[in-house]
Parts: C-alpha cells; structure tokens; sequence
C-alpha cells in the first residue's frame, strides 16, 4: 500500500494521537455520534486539514426521533443536519456536503461534509 496513507479501522479515534497532523481525515463510524469524534479531531489535525465525516442521523438523533435504527421523516432528517451544522461550526468551517447517493441497508440517507478546523488562534 502507499505509506503515505495510515488506516485506523476498527479504532478508538478519541484515543488516537497522529505524531504530526494528517493531511486528510475520512471519518465513516457507526454506533456513535459524531459530536463524540469531532471534538478531539479538532485538536489532533492542523490548519490545512481536511476532513470528510460520513455523518449518519441515525446516530446523531434523540432516541425518539428514530424508529427502529431508521430515520424515516424528512423534515426530521433536515433538522437532524441543521443541528448538528450549528454544533459543528464552533470546530470547524463546512467547506461544502452532499447527500450519499447510496441508501443504506434499512433507508438511512448520509450526508458526507467536507471540512475544515476554525482558526484556533
């Protein structure tokens, strides 16, 4: 493979520590909100950084907003995003995002952001 690139899977990436900043970030979890990874990206990756998080509102909504792992009302779907957009900003600027083009297994629909860290200066 090209040494370039480090893969992480199946890893605690709160508990990672890069010995220098990544120049990318690709980020597709499952099972956890992404306000629970977000946070220490945002002090692991550099100005240049840019991440690209799979964001999943199966995973990002109150338990009675999903029903049977399946989030399957629009307009709480694109609450769900406006959310966490107005969480996100505070760590990092939206560059751009898009909604998958592949539904998954039970009819979730994704939304991948492109990002970039706020100036921590």
């Amino acid at each position: 493979g090209n040494k370039q690139i480090e893969l992480h899977e199946k890893t605690d990436i709160r508990n990672f520590q890069p010995k220098v900043a990544p120049d990318i970030v690709l980020v597709d979890a499952s099972f956890i909100s992404m306000r629970n990874i977000l946070p220490h990206l945002a002090k692991i990756t550099g100005q240049d950084t840019f991440v690209l998080a799979m964001v999943k509102p199966q995973f990002e909504a109150g338990k009675e907003q999903v029903n049977r792992g399946v989030i399957k009302n629009e307009r709480i779907r694109r609450q769900i995003f406006k959310d966490f957009e107005n969480w996100v900003k505070n760590l990092f600027k939206i560059i751009d995002k898009a909604d998958s083009e592949v539904v998954g297994n039970k009819g979730n629909k994704e939304r991948f952001y492109l990002l970039r860290p706020i100036s921590r200066g």
